[in-house]
């Protein structure tokens, strides 16, 4: 048997330990409240105490001079503050990190070679551990959209887990959640500029989320806590697909907003994404009014918010777009509005953010009073409780509430109302194109 402290072997000739009394469990602390004119008590919490081990054995010398060095020497080595004090047990090695608080000799005037000693140690989390990591989970190759894991963790504590997701294949994943069934607890991580090889992981005994295990990232929830035994995991990713996440389509006759007539006008909507991601398209209520000359592109691109206005744009120059020949004249139509470039170029949206939908007139050709582009609208200002619309004459002026007729000389009507839109989250629309590897790593605790 070996027992270590400080890496230090206290089971040899010197020091002889007559026993070392680690078995027994803290005390448990329970906080109570009585109940008025009742017996008995309602628990309201419980917690370990603090752990205590106490050593006894021989300290043995080859002379009274020798035997007084080596005394002081372990002095010394029990001095040493929250150090590992390593005891072989159950065929491994449990490991309790301590400091003494109390040691002594019992030396009678015959301990001349030899002399009693006793130590106790205080282990101040109340527990011992395994000396290394034990791999629980190591699943590779997932390529669905959720996957559910039943993992029996060992011990006697609750064990605190290192979640490792490695991104083999980017593709349309993401954001990552992982949940324990049975508490309802989850993490959900945005992996948004993560690349083919970096990996995410969740340390709930450091209470870190890193990429690359450096990078610090922000999360939602809480660490998804287990117990010891049977626990169930469930990863969910998000990203394929196309998913309806915000939308007003319900309305009015429209505006004639998008036009180049006496003014260039810019109109917007803003809204809130219930789940982070990229976002696959966009949908806008539009009709057009045309002799025939009217052609080119509507754009619609993705900003931040600026203080309940448009900021910044979301994405690169590409826009979500839609030519003007594909917009009815006869009637008001819900119409995609598809992104010009790459699935890895689409704009990253956080979850309760809020962005703003801004639709640009500078593509349209032919426009003129007889030649314009109506968006629907619906003038109740509670038709969408999470946004709003405004409008902005040009690029110089300020953004107004309300919506914008381009053949308005002051540039529109002011009001609270919302256009008719929707947003569709989705990398690239289609099934599952990413490849995850999921790693859960913990150490065994024990009383």
């Amino acid at each position: 048997m070996s027992i270590k402290y400080d890496n230090t072997e206290l089971q040899g000739v010197t020091y002889t330990p007559r026993f070392v009394k680690h078995e027994s469990a803290p005390d448990r602390i329970v906080n109570s409240l009585k109940l008025a004119r009742q017996d008995g008590s309602v628990i309201i919490d419980d917690t370990m105490d603090v752990k205590y081990i106490d050593i006894q054995g021989i300290l043995i010398g080859s002379s009274q001079s020798d035997l007084e060095t080596k005394i002081d020497a372990f002095k010394e080595l029990i001095a040493r503050k929250d150090k590992n004090l390593d005891i072989d047990w159950a065929g491994g090695t449990r490991r309790y990190v301590c400091r003494s608080i109390n040691h002594s000799f019992d030396r009678d005037h015959y301990n001349i070679l030899y002399v009693p000693y006793t130590v106790r140690f205080l282990v101040p989390t109340g527990y011992g551990q395994d000396t290394a990591e034990t791999t629980a989970l190591n699943k590779s190759a997932i390529t669905a959209t959720t996957d559910s894991e039943t993992i029996t963790f060992a011990g006697s504590v609750t064990p605190k887990l290192r979640h490792k997701v490695i991104v083999d294949v980017r593709g349309n994943a993401d954001v990552i959640r992982i949940e324990n069934t049975v508490s309802g607890d989850y993490i959900e991580v945005d992996i948004d500029g993560f690349v083919t090889t970096d990996y995410l992981e969740i340390d709930e005994v450091a209470q870190t989320v890193k990429k690359n295990g450096s990078t610090n990232l922000t999360y939602r929830g809480k660490f998804p806590s287990v117990v010891p035994g049977s626990n169930t995991l469930l990863m969910t990713i998000y990203g394929s697909g196309s998913v309806l996440d915000q939308y007003q389509l319900s309305g009015e006759d429209g505006p004639n907003i998008m036009g180049q007539i006496v003014t260039e006008p810019n109109q917007t909507q803003s809204f809130i994404p219930t789940q982070s991601g990229r976002i696959h398209k966009l949908v806008a209520t539009l009709k057009k009014l045309t002799n025939g000359a009217l052609g080119g592109y509507l754009n619609f691109r993705i900003f931040t918010d600026n203080n309940g206005k448009p900021g910044t744009l979301v994405h690169s120059t590409n826009s979500f777009q839609i030519a003007v020949a594909d917009i009815s004249a006869a009637d008001y139509g819900n119409l995609d509005l598809l992104f010009t470039g790459s699935h890895t170029q689409r704009p990253f949206l956080t979850k309760g953010q809020r962005y703003w939908i801004v639709g640009e007139t500078s593509d349209v050709t032919g426009a003129d009073a007889s030649n314009l582009i109506k968006w629907r609208f619906n003038a109740l200002a509670t038709s969408y409780a999470n946004g709003k619309a405004m409008y902005q004459k040009t690029s110089s002026d300020p953004w107004v509430d309300g919506y914008a007729e381009s053949e308005t000389s002051d540039g529109g009507v002011s009001g609270q109302l919302d256009m008719n839109f929707a947003v569709y989250r989705g990398s690239s629309g289609g099934g599952v194109t990413f490849s995850l590897t999921w790693q859960i790593y913990y150490t065994k605790k024990y009383l």
